[in-house]
């Protein structure tokens, strides 16, 4: 059980007091600045400052078969699930 859950378990990688570093997903913070690359796992909800050419698969939350863009401008506050550009 152990193994599965060590394959299982997700790492991102994080900046925190300026310098990035591995860690687990389930010790970000809110205020933590995760930094993703071609082909990583979003590990929690994210808010996008700034990025470029992002685009991710989100199949699981809206059924949308093609890869999304995102962009960093905030949406309505009501925005549906789908509609929100700005968050990973």
């Amino acid at each position: 059980m152990r193994a599965i859950q060590k394959m299982l378990t997700l790492d991102s990688r994080q900046r925190r007091y300026g310098n990035a570093q591995p860690l687990p997903a389930e010790h970000l913070v809110p205020g933590d600045l995760v930094l993703l690359e071609a082909g990583d796992r979003v590990p929690v909800n994210l808010r996008r400052l700034q990025s470029r050419d992002l685009r991710l698969e989100e199949a699981a939350l809206t059924d949308e078969f093609l890869p999304v863009n995102k962009q960093p401008e905030p949406v309505a506050e009501q925005a549906r699930l789908g509609y929100r550009s700005c968050m990973a």
